[in-house]
């Protein structure tokens, strides 16, 4: 009897995007890997946070939708773990952040320090 392929879920249809670029490069990566798990506190709580995806040290977090929630979390990942290389890839990086923001994602992360890049732009500078 054949043994059957078992689909990875993805969260998004952006993540197989980003997942079939780095297929294509043929780039290895670990997608969401249990061993590069990172703790984050926010005051008074501490919290889990599973990447989208790691090449080699590097954390790739993937957003189509970057709301507030999201960027508190980017936020105390970077304040938790300073060493630790972490790139925002969004879908559209000239997305605002809120209905009538002059702030687009690009502009908050070039404002707080976050790397970023979209998946347009990303496949040019394969591999990493």
């Amino acid at each position: 009897m054949a043994k059957r392929k078992t689909k990875v879920f993805r969260r998004s249809k952006f993540e197989d995007d980003f997942e079939a670029l780095l297929k294509v490069n043929k780039i290895a990566y670990e997608y969401e890997p249990k061993d590069k798990i990172l703790t984050y506190d926010i005051p008074s709580s501490l919290h889990k946070y599973h990447p989208d995806f790691c090449i080699g040290d590097t954390i790739f977090e993937t957003k189509g939708l970057f709301d507030l929630t999201d960027r508190a979390k980017i936020l105390h990942l970077k304040r938790c773990h300073p060493n630790k290389r972490l790139v925002m890839v969004f879908q559209n990086a000239n997305t605002k952040i809120y209905k009538g923001s002059p702030t687009s994602y690009s502009m908050w992360c070039n404002k707080n320090n976050v790397e970023w890049c979209t998946i347009k732009t990303i496949s040019t500078k394969l591999p990493l």
